[in-house]
């Protein structure tokens, strides 16, 4: 029986999915132009090892950035930064009303208001609007994959575009993590919230909050109505494309032939 890869996760933007596993990184590119590319990059052996020692000891944020930083494109990091700026600017103006002035609840209610209208209804408009059919492509891909269904477009356009390991899980308990800091005064408040982090990463290791139904519904919800929407054939084929990129390369590297198109870093 063939070995199967370590699918670790993947992300999509418009006419752009890419499809992790712990040794290579597949991205596909769609235009009218050219039709659909695909570059296969061979992970950093930083990235490898970070992958696959799980008992590493180390803290999970630092693992996940070890895992991440060299995927990430430039692009990418510079719309993190802007975005985390702005979210650090409304946290502290947030922290600012309920320590300062001691409006105490009432103004984390408008804080949360605030937060919403100027951080997560932007970016949910985005997604939906521009991300969506591409990220249900990918997680359509991903589940042929893990269900042993294959690479055809057939198997995987009867996937569905929602997939329980997707980042949204960690939606809502990162909402608790960080509206729960505002209530802790000084420094002490971002202590708590990396320490928040720290232990949401580890409750997903351990148990993963797709098995906690509050979190495995939310992560639905979010999913079906927000973050994804059945794709057209272009993405179908876009996402299909990864994945057979990544497969080939996967089984070029364990029959020691030359990696033809991929880049080695």
């Amino acid at each position: 029986m063939e070995e199967k890869i370590h699918i670790v996760g993947g992300s999509s933007w418009r006419g752009k999915i890419n499809i992790l596993s712990d040794e290579f990184l597949a991205t596909a590119r769609y235009n009218r132009r050219n039709g659909i590319t695909c570059k296969v990059k061979r992970l950093p052996p930083l990235s490898r090892f970070a992958f696959r020692v799980n008992r590493l000891p180390l803290p999970k944020l630092l693992k996940l950035v070890l895992k991440v930083f060299d995927i990430t494109s430039w692009k990418g990091w510079l719309f993190l930064c802007l975005y985390a700026g702005f979210l650090v600017a409304t946290y502290k103006l947030t922290r600012l009303l309920v320590h300062e002035h001691h409006l105490g609840v009432s103004s984390i209610a408008v804080g949360a208001g605030w937060d919403f209208a100027a951080l997560i209804i932007p970016v949910l408009f985005y997604l939906r609007q521009v991300v969506a059919s591409w990220h249900g492509a990918e997680h359509m891909a991903i589940g042929a994959y893990q269900r042993n269904e294959g690479t055809t477009l057939d198997a995987i356009s009867k996937q569905s575009p929602i997939h329980m390991s997707c980042g949204a899980r960690f939606a809502l308990p990162l909402l608790v993590v960080y509206y729960s800091s505002l209530f802790i005064p000084g420094w002490s408040g971002l202590v708590f919230g990396l320490i928040g982090l720290e232990a949401i990463l580890w409750v997903d290791d351990l148990w993963g909050w797709k098995k906690v139904p509050i979190f495995s519904h939310s992560s639905r919800l979010l999913q079906k109505y927000i973050t994804t929407r059945a794709p057209g054939e272009r993405e179908l084929r876009t996402a299909q494309r990864a994945l057979r990129e990544l497969v080939a390369a996967h089984h070029q590297l364990r029959s020691q032939e030359p990696l033809k198109g991929v880049r080695a870093s």
